[in-house]
């Protein structure tokens, strides 16, 4: 069946409404009409990326967190929501989109909220391992539920669920396998965390890689996200330990620093998790210690569960920690490939297509079989 009118709901981060942007580019291809709802903050992101075209619209809806703050915030939020559905209904009484998919978290329930109102099929995508306190509301209001990971967790037993992967770019599928290290190759080393994670990171890596032995530390070729306040500092520690090091406070080729890595350093969030996975990359995960039920830690255990990763988790991250981690990994380079073919297992090449499939099925029959 034929996709010619679809609305997509995704806002807050850019782990939400970035695959949104994906499944959305990829059905405008071919030739289909995207109502795209979000707040205001996932409103700058699409502006930012200039996605609004002919067949693409964007409109932002009144939206905010009912789980967070006070009693009085909490019944404002309440207000906002139940506004935004009105808004989100109003805008598909003139639209009639055929599907209405939702990409987590209270951005998306005023739509899927008005899609259930006006009986339009509707399904959620969860991007983490483990589904949030308002991702399993959303799930058991539209009844059909599209993972990232095959064991992600808790399911909703009202809900029908399809393994989809989330979308990466196609790059990073094609990555090669890692060649195998002797002791005494180079190893290049890529540490990335988002802007929390990038100023942990900056203080920490270094100080870490400063208690090694000379011999491991003249091994290392490092590229490091760095928040720009942090950028001076960080690079003085690496020119007094000699060692080379490129650093940024973002880089705009991740899918080529991914492929030249032979180890990562970094935070488990949902996009980055995926595109170390697809990479077929070992990586060191340090988990964001004030995710929302600790995602970020279900996400990276998918990861360690299939040999391709170690964690460490904030609150026990030292610079001795992950120097005695650094020092296992570094006088054993030989498990590096075998740990990047393993992390590649966990990945789902094709998602863009599983998810437009899914959409496809939903559009037709209105419901699913359970993967």
């Amino acid at each position: 069946m034929a996709l010619k009118r679809i609305l997509l709901a995704a806002g807050g981060t850019g782990g939400h409404v970035f695959p949104a942007i994906a499944i959305g580019t990829a059905l405008e291809a071919e030739g289909c009409k995207i109502q795209f709802q979000t707040d205001k903050r996932g409103a700058k992101l699409l502006a930012a990326k200039n996605i609004e075209t002919k067949h693409f619209s964007v409109n932002a809806l009144a939206a905010a967190s009912p789980f967070a703050g006070s009693l009085p915030r909490r019944l404002i939020a309440i207000t906002k929501l139940a506004f935004g559905t009105i808004q989100a209904s109003w805008q598909m009484l003139w639209s009639r989109p055929q599907v209405v998919l939702g990409f987590g978290g209270y951005a998306s329930a005023p739509s899927l909220l008005a899609a259930n109102l006006l009986r339009i099929p509707s399904a959620l995508h969860e991007q983490n391992g483990r589904i949030g306190r308002a991702n399993l509301l959303l799930a058991r209001l539209t009844g059909h539920l599209l993972l990232t990971w095959q064991d992600s967790h808790p399911l909703p037993a009202s809900a029908k669920t399809r393994l989809t992967g989330l979308p990466v770019s196609a790059i990073l599928h094609d990555v090669p396998a890692q060649p195998v290290k002797d002791v005494a190759d180079k190893i290049q080393i890529h540490i990335q965390g988002g802007s929390l994670g990038a100023h942990l990171f900056s203080h920490m890596v270094p100080k870490a890689i400063a208690t090694l032995p000379k011999a491991l530390q003249s091994r290392l070729i490092i590229s490091q996200q760095v928040r720009s306040e942090d950028l001076e500092a960080t690079r003085k520690q690496y020119d007094a330990l000699e060692i080379s090091a490129e650093l940024s406070p973002f880089f705009t080729d991740i899918p080529a620093r991914l492929a030249t890595a032979d180890l990562i350093i970094s935070r488990s969030g949902a996009a980055s998790t995926a595109e170390i996975a697809a990479a077929g990359r070992p990586a060191i995960f340090i988990p964001f210690a004030g995710a929302l039920d600790d995602h970020q830690t279900a996400n990276a255990e998918v990861i360690v569960a299939a040999g391709g990763a170690h964690i460490l988790q904030e609150s026990e991250a030292t610079p001795d920690t992950l120097a005695r981690l650094l020092t296992t990994i570094l006088n054993n380079p030989q498990t590096l490939p075998i740990m990047g073919k393993a992390a590649r297992t966990a990945s789902q090449p094709d998602a863009t297509n599983h998810i437009i499939t899914a959409m496809r099925d939903l559009a037709q029959a209105k419901s699913w079989s359970v993967s």
